[in-house]
């Protein structure tokens, strides 16, 4: 059998290194102890209407956190920044509500999130250095306070929590 040496030089390479790069992503960090991902947004539209609902079970009430706004698009995205809305719910009922811009893109237009071809990611760090001071479940709802019935291009939503 013969195999032809310009695939394996040229295609092998490449796909030996877009596995690592997908290996470098998705590797385990330590101190995550949360993460979830919504990727079931149709036609890459974010309902005004269509809060994302996530729950994070906190055990450890001895450390600080910091909790991310995961937030994917797709390159070029139209706006600079969006309005959002995150409330959480504490295992006691308590409500927490932090409203914040998104910046997606600098002054000069440039996209401000990590791009790999036409997908981007932006993560924001809501609370920082956060104490959480019950144990249970807290529910994280998040919403864009966009001026329309949608947003566009939208890939993903997530949280997530890292022990800091």
């Amino acid at each position: 059998m013969r195999f032809n040496n310009d695939f394996f030089n040229s295609q092998i390479p490449k796909n030996l290194n877009l596995l690592f790069l997908v290996l470098f992503f998705v590797a385990c960090n330590p101190n995550q102890i949360y993460r979830e991902t919504n990727k079931e947004l149709p036609l890459n539209r974010w309902m005004r209407n269509d809060p994302q609902v996530f729950t994070a079970k906190i055990v450890n009430i001895n450390e600080l956190y910091d909790v991310n706004l995961n937030f994917g698009h797709i390159y070029g995205f139209q706006f600079k920044e969006v309005p959002m809305e995150i409330t959480i719910e504490t295992p006691s009922g308590e409500l927490i509500k932090k409203e914040f811009n998104l910046q997606i893109l600098n002054d000069q237009k440039e996209d401000i999130g990590d791009c790999l071809g036409d997908i981007c990611d932006v993560k924001y760090t809501f609370l920082e250095s956060y104490d959480f001071q019950e144990q249970g479940n807290y529910t994280f709802t998040v919403s864009n306070n966009f001026d329309n019935m949608f947003l566009t291009n939208v890939l993903a939503v997530g949280i997530e929590i890292l022990k800091i």
